[in-house]
C-alpha cells in the first residue's frame, strides 16, 4: 500500500531554500574575489612580458620602445595606450567587455619608461590595486600591500 503524503513538507522545502541562500552568500563574494585577483594577475603577467620584450629590444637598438607598435603590434602606430582581454589579448578600443584594464605607456626618454596598467570596465571593482605600474628600473607601485605579492 502507497504513503498518500509521500513528499516534501513545506517547512523541508523552506530550510533547503535558507541553506541554500547562505552558501550563496559566502560562495558569490568568493567567487568575485578570485575573479578579481584572477585578472589582476593577468594585467602582471603583461606588464612583465612588455617589460622583457622593452629590454629585449633596447639590447638591441640602445633605445626602448616609444609607443606599443613594436612591443604588441597594434595597427596605430603611436598608440600609447591598448587595452588587455581577460583572454590576454591586446586591442585598440576598450568597447569589448572582455576587456579588464586598460594599459598606458609613457616615456620619459630613450631611456627611460613606465607602463600602467588601469583596472576598467568590471575590474574597477578591484578597490585594492586600481591600477599597477612599473617602470624602466624595476620599480613597482603600489608598493604597499600584495598588489605585486599576490
Amino acid at each position: 500500500m502507497r504513503n498518500k503524503n509521500a513528499g516534501f513538507t513545506l517547512m523541508e522545502v523552506i530550510a533547503a531554500m535558507a541553506i541554500a541562500a547562505i552558501l550563496a552568500a559566502i560562495a558569490i563574494p568568493s567567487y568575485r574575489s578570485f575573479i578579481l585577483r584572477n585578472d589582476r594577475a593577468l594585467a602582471k603577467r603583461a606588464l612583465t612580458e612588455l617589460v622583457g620584450r622593452q629590454e629585449a629590444l633596447f639590447l638591441r637598438q640602445r633605445s626602448y620602445a616609444q609607443n606599443f607598435t613594436d612591443l604588441v603590434g597594434t595597427a596605430n602606430s603611436t598608440a600609447t595606450r591598448v587595452f588587455l582581454n581577460r583572454s590576454g589579448t591586446y586591442t585598440a578600443n576598450s568597447t569589448d567587455a572582455a576587456v579588464v584594464y586598460q594599459l598606458d605607456f609613457t616615456v620619459a626618454n630613450a631611456a627611460a619608461f613606465t607602463l600602467t596598467a588601469t583596472a576598467i570596465n568590471s575590474q574597477a571593482a578591484d578597490t585594492a590595486c586600481p591600477a599597477l605600474a612599473v617602470t624602466s628600473t624595476g620599480l613597482k607601485t603600489p608598493a604597499t600591500g600584495d598588489c605585486w605579492e599576490r
